[in-house]
């Protein structure tokens, strides 16, 4: 179903009020926002509800590579042991690039994952668990990339990441960012 957003009209009068004050008007709006219109897509339906089952998943684990009180591979087999489908390795400012690879701390955020003595699985040990060998096929899957990415806080806030490489082999890595451009 294809929608022309009122919201664009509202965001450029609202802009416009904001900005007159400066200088900047409504062409100057308009030219940041463009003329786009949008198609709102349904990503499920395709979706056979009927043969969808239940999966026992946990995606913020912690290990001894931040603040949990257990080895890595100790965690990652304690879950399996519990018949666990989904474990996501999170760790604060750790990526969990997977779980038969040493977890990589982020530099300087989780500078405590660089004396510790973490262990992992062997590639062996991983192959097991993920295609579930020793439990009838039903392998438990690793989300990739995992981290927790608030290292740098003091709080006990939670925030996960997934599917992303952050920061590896930066001492501080801030991505540029373009928050629009002008065409010539």
């Amino acid at each position: 179903m294809k929608i022309r957003l009122m919201k664009k009209t509202l965001a450029i009068l609202l802009t416009t009020a904001l900005l007159m004050p400066f200088g900047a008007g409504a062409a100057a709006v308009e030219d940041i926002l463009g003329d786009k219109s949008y198609t709102i897509t349904n990503p499920y339906a395709s979706v056979d509800w009927n043969t969808w089952g239940h999966y026992k998943a946990n995606l913020h684990a912690h290990s001894l590579a931040s603040d949990g009180e257990d080895d890595f591979a100790d965690v990652i087999e304690a879950y399996y042991a519990r018949d666990y489908d989904i474990l996501a390795m999170a760790d604060h400012g750790v990526v969990n690039r997977g779980w038969n690879i040493k977890p990589q701390p982020v530099p300087i955020l989780s500078w405590q994952a660089y004396y510790k003595r973490i262990t992992y699985l062997t590639d062996e040990r991983y192959q097991e668990i993920t295609t579930g060998a020793d439990r009838g096929g039903r392998g438990m899957t690793d989300v990739p990339f995992g981290i927790e990415l608030n290292a740098a806080v003091f709080t006990k806030s939670h925030v996960n990441g997934f599917f992303v490489d952050y920061g590896q082999g930066y001492a501080i890595h801030r991505p540029e960012r373009v928050l629009y451009q002008r065409s010539p």
